[in-house]
């Protein structure tokens, strides 16, 4: 089968292996392709009791302050750097 690409299409395909990221515009075709895949058949039922987790944790107060957490993990960053 053969199919006829749109001009805008094939330049970004063009564009991205000049810029090294594929070495062929069939390959990077086929990450497009494989991209568009992914995007659309992922499943994201896993991430509801997540997400409902953290909304009552939110709505219950039970949260950080970004200063916090900054304060945190720069100590902790500080005692492994310490323990080198």
């Amino acid at each position: 089968m053969t199919t006829k690409i749109a001009d805008r299409h094939l330049e970004v395909l063009e564009r991205h292996v000049k810029a090294g990221h594929f070495e062929t515009v069939e390959q990077a075709l086929d990450a497009a392709v494989f991209q568009l895949d992914l995007s659309l058949d992922f499943d994201d039922d896993w991430v509801a009791p997540l997400l409902a987790e953290a909304d009552a944790d939110i709505a219950a107060g039970r949260v950080v302050s970004r200063e916090d957490l900054v304060k945190t993990m720069d100590e902790a960053i500080e005692r492994g750097a310490r323990s080198r």
